[in-house]
């Protein structure tokens, strides 16, 4: 069912979460007592993605189960892990609405017993920020504190921030495997109402295997990354656990701001390691595609997740100075910083800094950006960043980092040297990566993980030198109008933050907004049709679309008139 019905709630006060409250102590206590400070009917927000609390969440089911609480309302946006509650013993007395649907509980919401809400990504940030999405608990996963009571919520700054900000209570899992990451990521311990330490592992990427890149995608990212991607350009790229990293930006939280703490030894959830040769042929051709085509040294990359995406990464290795803004990172971009492509020195906002608001990937991605101080909490498909290599001085401001962007950083790729804001960090939300990547990003100050607010406003994205998004989509119509959230009326993921990032793109001087897809699906069916099909949500409309890649070219829709908008990318027997 789609929802879009908010509350005006009267105005509060936001938590400063970087200076200790109360007593400045930890209030470390039992699984089972921390989610005890939940109340019937109270709303609960839990970190997405990597930073999901998963025994935090685990622990709600079984008290319902048991019958002390019920009625317990679940918002959320992407939930990795798995959704515990999606079992017909808890429908009634758990309800939920996500804005983003993901594999965790993709089939709740096609079911009907969960709710989906349309929104963009910087919009949820601000939902919560302004207290027009009401919180009673918000649930989260962060490292273990520093010398000085400072977590870091590690790879999510997305709508975790604004969400720990505004909540009356806070309960986090605290795992020894979240990296420390820099920017809007640091939180006092002192915050948190009840942290619980586990042993659970970071939720990863698998590592990636040589030779099952697809071939399409690799295409497709090559063409990208020779063709559109320019030197210089810069990327778009409370749980206590030991294993979170320490990131910069809008992640700092004093440990006494929290009345209660609960420590957990679970490690933070991480991308498995990458397999030699396990990259799609056809993602591979558009990865490279789009690296060798579209991308200029020096622009700033906003990199959504993907195969694509991850091809893109591995052909930006000979980039030059590129930035990073994005709303995910992962382990493509880690790579990035960690070859000296990325260097966010060109960028306008935020130079030297790769802004995030999320992160996810490998442990060694998570490593990387612990209390790495380039990294201010994207990816673009590992084939794209293959054939980025030879590119110079390219930047990252993304809301999703990865592997990709990381391992041209590692190539001196992405330097971030030209962005015009953030220079010299890669910029953004989310991280999301292999394990290795997760070790790259921890303590790295190159990475800037920042508020979705940030890192998805456009007016912020535009200031970026030669800002290139490179976003998948589901479907494309000989018009251009882009379906990416849904398939017919089927709810598969969400809008996100594409068209945040399309209209920065685009916007920015001598950026460019790039919609990346293989020409059929696994079925053989065509992914560039007349029509998109009956109830298919419009994410990107026909108004915002610039150029169309796939495995066989690239297509520059931008100021053509609606007859002559055929999709040339496309097989020409489809």
């Amino acid at each position: 069912m789609l929802r879009r019905c908010f509350s005006t709630a009267a105005p509060r006060t936001l938590r400063t979460l970087t200076h200790p409250v109360g007593d400045g102590k930890a209030k470390y206590m039992s699984l089972e007592n921390a989610i005890k400070l939940i109340q019937n009917g109270n709303i609960c927000y839990p970190s997405n993605f990597a930073g999901t609390p998963g025994e935090l969440l685990k622990e709600i089911c079984r008290q319902v189960d048991q019958g002390r609480l019920q009625k317990v309302h679940i918002v959320s946006t992407m939930v990795e892990g798995g959704a515990p509650w999606d079992d017909p013993k808890f429908y009634g007395k758990i309800t939920s609405n996500t804005m983003f649907a993901t594999n965790s509980n993709r089939k709740l919401v096609q079911s009907g017993h969960g709710d989906y809400t349309p929104m963009f990504l910087s919009e949820i940030a601000k939902l919560f920020r302004d207290f027009r999405q009401p919180l009673d608990v918000a649930l989260t996963t962060i490292s273990p504190p520093d010398e000085h009571g400072n977590c870091s919520l590690g790879i999510a700054a997305d709508c975790s921030f604004d969400a720990i900000r505004a909540a009356k209570i806070i309960i986090a899992e605290q795992i020894p495997s979240m990296p420390r990451t820099f920017g809007d990521t640091q939180v006092h311990i002192s915050h948190f109402d009840a942290v619980v330490k586990t042993d659970r592992m970071l939720y990863a990427a698998p590592d990636p295997q040589e030779g099952n890149i697809d071939e399409n995608a690799s295409k497709i990212g090559k063409m990208i990354a020779e063709n559109l991607i320019e030197d210089e350009s810069t990327l778009q790229i409370a749980e206590q656990i030991p294993s979170m990293p320490r990131t910069f930006g809008d992640t700092q939280v004093h440990i006494s701001h929290f009345d209660a703490v609960v420590k957990t030894d679970r490690m933070l959830y991480a991308a498995p390691d990458p397999q030699e040769g396990n990259i799609d042929e056809n993602a591979s051709k558009i990865g490279k595609m789009i690296a060798e085509n579209l991308i200029e040294d020096e622009s700033t990359l906003q990199i959504g997740i993907g195969a694509i995406t991850d091809a893109a990464c591995t052909y930006l290795r000979n980039h030059k100075n590129l930035g990073v803004h994005t709303e995910l990172l992962s382990d493509g971009m880690a790579n990035l910083v960690k070859q000296n492509v990325i260097t966010n020195a060109c960028k306008t906002v935020d130079q030297g800094r790769c802004v995030t608001a999320l992160a996810y990937g490998t442990r060694g991605f998570y490593d990387y950006i612990n209390n790495n101080p380039i990294f201010r909490i994207g990816a673009i498909t590992d084939a794209a960043c293959t054939y980025l290599r030879n590119h110079k001085n390219l930047g990252v401001h993304t809301e999703l980092l990865s592997d990709g962007m990381a391992n041209l950083v590692k190539q001196n790729v992405i330097t971030n040297a030209c962005k015009t804001v953030d220079q010299g960090r890669c910029v953004t939300a989310l991280a999301y990566g292999t394990r290795g990547f997760y070790d790259y990003i921890n303590n790295n100050p190159i990475f800037l993980f920042r508020s979705a607010a940030y890192t998805n406003d456009p007016s912020i994205i535009q200031k970026n030198h030669k800002m290139v998004s490179i976003n998948a989509c589901i479907e494309i119509d000989l018009t251009g109008q882009i379906a990416a959230d849904s398939i017919g009326t089927r709810i598969y993921s969400g809008i996100g933050g594409q068209l945040d990032y399309v209209y920065g793109a685009a916007s920015a001087p001598g950026g460019k907004a790039i919609m990346a897809l293989t020409s059929c699906t696994g079925k053989g069916d065509s992914k560039i049709v007349p029509f998109l099909k009956q109830g298919a949500g419009v994410v990107t409309t026909r108004g915002h679309v610039q150029y169309i890649v796939t495995e066989y070219g690239i297509a520059q829709l931008w100021v053509l008139i609606q007859d002559t908008r055929l999709v040339c990318a496309d097989r020409s027997d489809n």
